[in-house]
């Protein structure tokens, strides 16, 4: 299955925490973006196979990276635990359409 922004964006919003429950669409979106931003600049992904790229992600550098941007965007109505909780859930997608 491939990876489908409106999907993924349902997929999150049915795992948020109820206090994140009125986060709308555009901002999960945002964050999406930031993950795959983190992927390209770190080597997640590179087509080379042969390449001495990274093997597995670390978790807390991602949310980190998506919060440290999310704070530089005085506009965004998100937390840190909001970012995080949209981290943890594109995730969970990216393994559910990886089975």
């Amino acid at each position: 299955m491939d990876f489908d922004e409106k999907a993924a964006i349902a997929f999150i919003r049915e795992r948020l925490p109820q206090a994140s429950k009125n986060i709308d669409d555009d901002e999960i979106l945002n964050v999406i973006d930031m993950i795959w931003d983190y992927y390209d600049e770190n080597g997640f992904l590179d087509l080379d196979l042969a390449d001495d790229g990274p093997d597995e992600l670390d978790t807390a550098d991602l949310i980190s990276y998506a919060q440290r941007l999310n704070a530089k965007d005085r506009q965004s109505p998100l937390t840190t635990a909001d970012v995080e909780a949209i981290v943890m859930a594109e995730l969970a997608y990216e393994d559910s359409i990886e089975q």
